[in-house]
């Protein structure tokens, strides 16, 4: 797979508070009339992060037993985008069940 279709996970925010995770695509990151637009694949929300370090610890370690996860949306634009923030390895396997289930068909780099 090419590099700039390359899947990454992240934690998505937006000008309005919303926190998001979800998949992201290098080339769906867009500015447009001076804000920054992200489209993602399947995407969850953070309606409480139940974390002691703040949200970027959703990075880090991922959720907690106390955080609070959406369902699942196969695909989302978000505008007024404040941050992309990449998980660490650690992060995604914690995330894992919330995006995926119990699927174990898909791969880190698979659409």
């Amino acid at each position: 797979m090419a590099i700039g279709t390359q899947i990454k996970h992240a934690i998505i925010t937006t000008k309005y508070r919303g926190v998001f995770y979800g998949e992201v695509r290098r080339r769906k990151i867009n500015k447009v009339n001076g804000s920054l637009q992200v489209t993602t694949g399947r995407v969850v929300m953070v309606e409480y992060w139940g974390t002691t370090r703040g949200f970027l610890e959703l990075t880090d370690t991922g959720p907690t037993k106390k955080s609070r996860i959406s369902s699942v949306c196969p695909e989302a634009v978000f505008e007024d985008v404040t941050a992309v923030c990449l998980c660490s390895p650690e992060a995604n396997i914690a995330w894992y069940p919330h995006l995926y289930g119990d699927r174990t068909d898909i791969a880190d780099d698979e659409a």
